[in-house]
């Protein structure tokens, strides 16, 4: 498992995973954020990627604060549950003009 603790910069500097110390992590493009857990105030004292793909916030006691897999975007990676109320939403592409989803609704 690699440890997110510090700030992990991409091959070419164009991106920069943040953990910030009240717990929110964050990626930026140069000065723009361009993504974020959504997790300030959590309690999150640990960042960990899994083998799996599995972004993991924890607490200060071990408790999962916050989780990649619990939140699909457009991609499902294996060992990715789809469960109910959770939904995968494509990327709006120009060509299409629009968002395809899919929704577990029971």
């Amino acid at each position: 498992m690699g440890n997110l603790n510090m700030e992990n910069i991409s091959k070419f500097s164009c991106y920069t995973l943040e953990f910030e110390t009240n717990g929110n992590l964050v990626l930026v493009d140069k000065d723009t954020t361009v993504w974020t857990s959504n997790t300030p105030n959590s309690g999150a004292k640990t960042a960990v990627m899994s083998e799996n793909g599995n972004v993991i916030l924890y607490g200060a006691d071990q408790r999962i604060a916050w989780e990649s897999f619990s939140r699909p975007s457009d991609t499902l990676l294996p060992g990715q549950p789809l469960t109910v109320s959770l939904e995968l939403k494509s990327s709006k592409s120009p060509s299409r003009g629009g968002y395809y989803a899919l929704k577990m609704l029971q």
